[in-house]
């Protein structure tokens, strides 16, 4: 009767605690910063690494944003670039994006990262697109500068399981 009261107050109490996925921290990796190279790693050479249907995934991305640009008409210093399409850049079913900073506003001359995690639904190869607006700072305010959008990623999701050969019949 003593044990019966107590599973009966955590039976009470249960509703009260919300149970929820914990969301991945991204890590930079430091290589790359260490390189003085500016852009994304992976690059669209390595590309982001491939899934499994029901298996965990989790795909880490530095960017490092330059401090300033050359263009025919001088140079500019970067104030930020914000990813723009973080909820609809075409990722796997099941698999999210989150970052640091929260917003995707990346800083100029600073190291940022995203993290793609979550577990993968369907097989199939996803191309993703990320949208990017580019501010300059000039006299102290932001200004527009271009609209990138980057398409060469892709995520490859494998299929559970050993592929029928209908070729062949026992």
């Amino acid at each position: 009767l003593k044990y019966m009261k107590k599973i009966y107050l955590v039976l009470l109490l249960l509703p009260f605690f919300e149970m929820k996925a914990e969301v991945p921290t991204c890590k930079y990796d430091h290589t790359f910063i260490a390189s003085g190279r500016k852009g994304v790693w992976p690059d669209s050479a390595t590309n982001f690494m491939g899934g499994t249907v029901g298996a965990p995934y989790l795909q880490n991305v530095t960017i490092v944003v330059p401090l300033d640009t050359v263009t025919g008409l001088g140079t500019f210093t970067y104030s930020h670039i914000n990813l723009t399409n973080a909820s609809t850049c075409g990722l796997p079913p099941g698999l999210s994006l989150t970052g640091t900073p929260s917003t995707y506003k990346f800083p100029g001359n600073d190291s940022s990262c995203m993290v793609i995690y979550g577990t993968p639904t369907t097989a199939g190869t996803y191309s993703l697109t990320f949208k990017l607006d580019v501010y300059f700072t000039q006299t102290g305010n932001y200004l527009p500068y271009t609209t990138q959008t980057l398409t060469y990623y892709k995520i490859a999701i494998g299929g559970v399981g050993i592929a029928t050969n209908s070729s062949y019949s026992f």
